[in-house]
């Protein structure tokens, strides 16, 4: 069980508790032993509490840079194994930064085993993050039709967080920044307020956001931190190789 973002302090966003709670929830149902492919995964130096070591499953990391230390190092556009060998394929904050994303997405479909589950996590109202480059920013219209038309099945997208939690995470940067300064001018008596008020707001923010009854106008309706995407490979079909 994951602890409570407020109770993580700033360096802890309200982006990162979503992405953290998709996997723990989502990699712990799997059976034990799953083999699960972590595209862009890092292997040491882990982001956030979410660490799939923990689960009794094998994972291989893949990575197009030798720097995070992957287990494989090569082109998610062009995945270095046969077709239907995974249980599941995680893509965490991934999409943003992969231009030819067709590619990867049909990729990601034909190493999974019939019905293997891939599983994604991508920014929306999110600053730009060049890793080394950021392209885009996903809808869930997009994640239903797209899967779809390349073959994927029972396709969901959940927004994660809605107006009050993309408005705490901005609130929190600005928080960082008079931090750092405090620092910088040694303002040590400011710290712990900062850090107190940040943890408030993202403790009622996620409250907030929880209650069907808030910010119903279209444009706060449409403001989200990300989505948790989940999609299976079809019982049957057959997904050939690229030559």
């Amino acid at each position: 069980m994951l602890i409570d973002p407020s109770c993580r302090g700033l360096a802890y966003s309200l982006r990162r508790y979503f992405v953290d709670r998709f996997y723990d929830h989502e990699v712990g149902k799997l059976p034990k032993g799953s083999y699960i492919l972590d595209i862009g995964g890092n292997k040491t130096g882990k982001r956030g509490v979410f660490n799939i070591e923990v689960f009794e499953h094998r994972v291989v990391y893949l990575n197009l840079s030798p720097q995070k230390f992957p287990d494989i190092v090569a082109d998610a556009a062009a995945l270095p194994f046969g077709n239907n060998v995974f249980d599941a394929v995680i893509c965490s904050e991934l999409f943003e930064h992969i231009y030819n994303f067709q590619d990867v997405l049909a990729e990601t479909l034909r190493v999974l085993k019939p019905n293997g589950v891939m599983l994604a996590t991508v920014p929306f109202m999110y600053p730009q993050h060049p890793d080394p480059n950021d392209y885009f920013r996903y809808t869930k219209q997009f994640f239903l039709l797209q899967l779809d038309s390349l073959g994927f099945t029972s396709i969901s997208a959940e927004q994660q967080g809605g107006f009050w939690c993309v408005f705490a995470d901005m609130a929190r940067a600005i928080v960082c920044e008079w931090h750092g300064r405090a620092e910088a001018k040694k303002l040590t008596p400011f710290l712990a307020p900062l850090r107190l008020l940040s943890d408030w707001f993202k403790s009622r923010a996620l409250q907030w956001d929880s209650n069907p009854q808030t910010l119903r106008t279209v444009y706060c309706k449409g403001v989200t931190t990300g989505f948790g995407v989940k999609a299976y490979k079809p019982l049957c079909g057959i997904f050939l190789r690229k030559v």
